[in-house]
């Protein structure tokens, strides 16, 4: 993000001073936003990212294996033509009576390293229902191989069952898809028909027994950026996404609109990785893995912000749903209205929702 030199917003409450672009809509929601704990770093990273204008020696370095950066799980996924059973892994404490399931396609299995940091760090279990190129949307599509996965609407089934049969129930359920997929026949599938499928499955989680959030916000590279970096390591702004070619703003609000229609959560991370527009490279990090996903590295220096964004799904959910002690209160631990307004601001962040 090219940022201005003379805007400047001082952040109450945290000492931090950050230089905002004149060209930004509004300093208040950085402001108000960064009351969440573990959000000021990153929106510094974002903010001061302008001042970034050559890729360290370190950095070129892992530039050839950024494709395989991203968290893929060894044995935590299944892909095409692979068992339908549900089948969880296990990440943090793994005795622990209270659990955080994680429920999607490769672009819910990309946050494991986050919350696999959390689940350590607050001694909860994290359980991973992932089959790569399987959305969690009740419909059938075409897996990125080009082929039609016949098992995954039965996985899909399977898992919602697990889900809904744990005892006691999870603390919350956190779901993540590539939104935007081909139907078996190779027409293009709507975001209206998407979201339709996509609040099936969300209605069919017992949300009245346990919170689920959908995570939002997930920008796409416009090119591949190991290549564009490659060719602009004196530049690597010139690799920046613009913010029109990163989302999809009409089909992203029918998806949102969806996830809260079903009694759902919305969890919206494009703050963590977008100001202006979305870089390539943030606090000395490769931010991708690939056009869509994340690198493990980059998602896990995100861990304590984006533990704040999950848990401002309990200053929205019922009381008996997300009770005081809580997985969702612990990772949201100071109280009051100013964290309820900055949860506020996040869900509704400026750049795309």
């Amino acid at each position: 993000m090219r940022c201005g030199r003379k805007a400047r917003a001082v952040v109450a409450g945290v000492g931090l001073s950050l230089v905002v672009s004149a060209g930004l809509a509004s300093a208040s929601p950085y402001t108000t936003v960064s009351r969440l704990p573990g959000v000021p770093p990153v929106l510094a990273w974002i903010l001061h990212s302008s001042s970034t204008t050559s890729l360290s020696s370190s950095l070129q370095g892992e530039l050839p294996a950024e494709p395989k950066s991203m968290f893929w799980g060894d044995s935590c996924d299944t892909g095409p033509g692979g068992s339908s059973t549900a089948t969880a892994c296990a990440f943090g404490d793994t005795t622990a009576t209270q659990t955080v399931v994680l429920y999607g396609d490769s672009f819910a299995l990309q946050w494991v390293p986050a919350l696999s940091q959390l689940a350590d760090a607050d001694h909860f279990k994290l359980l991973v229902f992932v089959r790569i190129g399987c959305p969690f949307a009740d419909k059938s599509v075409r897996d990125f191989l080009g082929s039609v996965d016949t098992g995954c609407l039965s996985f899909r089934g399977n898992v919602v069952t697990a889900i809904n049969g744990l005892r006691p129930a999870p603390q919350v359920v956190l779901a993540a898809e590539d939104f935007y997929r081909t139907a078996p026949d190779g027409s293009s599938i709507s975001s209206r028909q998407w979201a339709a499928a996509v609040g099936h499955t969300l209605r069919q989680l017992a949300v009245h027994r346990f919170p689920v959030g959908v995570i939002v916000g997930l920008p796409a590279a416009k090119v591949d950026p190991s290549q564009c970096l490659s060719a602009h390591a004196s530049d690597v702004q010139a690799c920046d996404t613009p913010l029109h070619e990163a989302f999809a703003k009409p089909a992203d609000m029918k998806i949102t609109s969806a996830v809260r229609g079903s009694h759902a959560f919305v969890v919206n991370v494009s703050m963590l990785l977008c100001g202006n527009s979305c870089p390539d490279v943030l606090h000395n990090t490769l931010v991708h893995a690939d056009r869509w996903h994340l690198s493990a590295a980059y998602v896990q220096s995100l861990a304590r912000s984006f533990g704040s964004l999950v848990g401002c799904i309990g200053k929205r959910a019922p009381r008996g749903l997300a009770p005081a002690g809580g997985v969702l209160s612990r990772l949201l631990a100071p109280t009051g209205r100013p964290i309820t307004a900055a949860c506020k601001a996040a869900i509704n962040a400026p750049f795309n929702l």
